[in-house]
């Protein structure tokens, strides 16, 4: 699955990527920030440790709406309800294309209809 990354909008805060919280002078504080943002105690991410945590929330949101799933029913789901992407190209050369495919497996994840497929599989 792939979730919402994007490129930097020239003179706007990086739009699509994550936006998170970290230390006070860490050195990931002001990562990929405009210098006017860059020691305010965030940082911005993407790739997949951007999406990783998406991925476990949108999981962790599973888990509430039936808690009687496994982690194959989980996986099941969202591949199910995910839509499919195929344009675009990863940092890494690979191409989306039209189903499954290396640069975005399934497709982009859609919590909406994860959510209503767990409730469906309630007992």
């Amino acid at each position: 699955m792939c979730g919402i990354v994007g490129e930097n909008a020239a003179g706007a805060l990086m739009r699509g990527h994550i936006m998170l919280p970290v230390s006070n002078n860490s050195e990931w504080e002001g990562t990929n920030m405009p210098t006017s943002q860059q020691r305010k105690g965030w940082g911005i991410f993407s790739g997949t440790s951007a999406a990783a945590p998406q991925a476990a929330g949108i999981a962790a949101l599973l888990l509430s709406v039936n808690p009687e799933l496994n982690p194959a029913q989980i996986k099941a789901i969202l591949s199910a309800a995910a839509r499919d992407v195929d344009r675009g190209t990863t940092a890494l050369g690979d191409r989306a294309s039209t189903g499954v495919d290396t640069a975005t497996g399934a497709g982009l994840m859609n919590v909406f209809a994860a959510c209503q497929r767990a409730e469906q599989m309630r007992a």
